[in-house]
């Protein structure tokens, strides 16, 4: 039959079901009157496939001469005594494992693709990563963001984080005034920082606020965060443009870098041994 899976077959009778020509011979040997019906891919007991070929031959759909030629190419304890039917069961049994050999390693193949293709894209991360140091994709965008508010602040105007949230939300444009209350992150003219400002009145929340800032503005190491909020909580003046730049200090790490990194050698070690 055109288009038909080797070795499957649908079982008729009480019992209903898939069956695979796989344990055809040792189910033959359990019920010596259970066969399979390759002509029309069905099995079951004698009688069972019996009546639903009798059944097809009552709707009109099989003649007689259908059903004994049907029966004659049966494979059963008995037909497979004669040589043609035996030596068709064995070559059904043959494609039918083949069929399942390659079924498995197409799955395998797939899944190896599957695997490169994952690679391949982790490959590509791992080069944005090392051509903006210190920065996921979140971080980026945040750091895109900061510096596109920043750069776009009119004259006069400087950003205030006194409020940042984690998220990098609740900063707020406003003027500055030399001399007033409000602090700036940088101490130099021209750093981008330096029109980035808090308000320490309330020391604990600006530190914090700070915090945020950097954690979102990126190419600050824990550590060093630590150190600003701390100074701001003491209340001394900070200058960060001493202390920014990845391309200057290369050693200052964002915690998410290094856990990039630390991801970074995972994978680097199931891309070494493929």
């Amino acid at each position: 039959m055109k288009g038909v899976v080797p070795g499957k077959y649908n079982r008729v009778g009480e019992k209903k079901g898939p069956l695979a020509i796989g344990g055809a011979f040792k189910k033959m040997q359990e019920d010596s009157s259970f066969m399979y019906l390759p002509t029309y891919r069905v099995a079951g007991p004698e009688k069972d496939v019996k009546r639903w070929l009798e059944e097809l031959k009552e709707s009109d759909k099989l003649n007689e001469k259908s059903v004994k030629d049907a029966l004659n190419c049966a494979y059963s304890l008995k037909t497979l005594e004669d040589d043609d039917v035996k030596e068709a069961f064995d070559k059904e049994v043959t494609e039918a494992s083949e069929a399942r050999a390659n079924t498995l390693s197409n799955k395998a193949e797939m899944r190896q693709v599957n695997l490169l293709v994952l690679v391949d894209i982790y490959k590509k991360y791992r080069e944005e990563l090392r051509q903006n140091p210190g920065m996921n994709k979140q971080s980026l965008k945040h750091v895109e963001e900061l510096k596109e508010k920043i750069k776009s602040l009119p004259e006069g105007k400087v950003l205030d984080v006194t409020n940042m949230k984690r998220k990098g939300t609740e900063s707020k444009r406003v003027s500055f005034k030399e001399g007033g209350k409000k602090k700036r992150l940088s101490q130099q003219e021209g750093d981008r920082l330096y029109r980035v400002v808090y308000d320490p009145t309330n020391k604990a929340l600006a530190a914090t606020g700070v915090k945020n800032f950097l954690l979102n503005y990126g190419s600050f190491e824990a550590s060093k965060i630590e150190q600003i909020c701390t100074s701001i909580k003491n209340g001394e003046t900070v200058n960060i443009s001493r202390a920014k730049s990845p391309t200057r200090s290369p050693r200052l790490l964002s915690p998410r870098r290094k856990k990039a990194a630390s991801t970074e050698e995972d994978l680097d070690g199931l891309i070494d041994g493929m």
